[in-house]
C-alpha cells in the first residue's frame, strides 16, 4: 500500500446499528496518525467519540476487549436475576430495580 500512497485504518464502531446510523457511536481507530487526521472528520459523522489507539490492528483488538467486557455484563445479569429469585424476588421487580441503579447500562435495556 506504500507504493499506492494508500493508508488503511481499522475503525470498528462500538454501538448498534441504529446508534451509528444516527452518529452516536463511538468509534476506536488505529493505523497511521496522518491518516486518521485525513478522515476524522468522516468517522464523527459515525460517531462522535473517536479514540485512537496507535497501531493499525489494536482498534480490532480493542473493540474485541468491549465486546468481552459487554458478555461478561450480559451473563453477570442473568445470574443476578436467577439468584433473586430463588431468594424469592419476583423476576419483574429485579429486572426493574436494576434497572433503575448504578447497575443499569445501556446493554441491558
Amino acid at each position: 500500500m506504500l507504493d499506492a500512497r494508500c493508508s488503511m485504518l481499522d475503525a470498528p464502531p462500538s454501538g448498534s446499528p441504529l446508534m451509528v446510523k444516527q452518529g452516536n457511536a463511538s468509534v476506536i481507530v488505529a493505523g497511521d496518525q496522518s491518516a486518521y487526521d485525513q478522515v476524522r472528520e468522516v468517522l464523527v459523522a459515525i460517531g462522535s467519540t473517536l479514540s485512537y489507539i496507535s497501531s493499525s490492528g489494536l482498534a480490532d483488538r480493542t473493540k474485541l476487549a468491549i465486546n468481552l467486557l459487554l458478555m461478561v455484563e450480559v451473563i453477570a445479569f442473568g445470574e443476578a436475576v436467577a439468584m433473586a429469585e430463588r431468594g424469592g424476588v419476583e423476576r419483574s421487580v429485579v429486572v426493574d430495580a436494576i434497572l433503575k441503579s448504578v447497575a443499569a447500562s445501556p446493554v441491558l435495556s
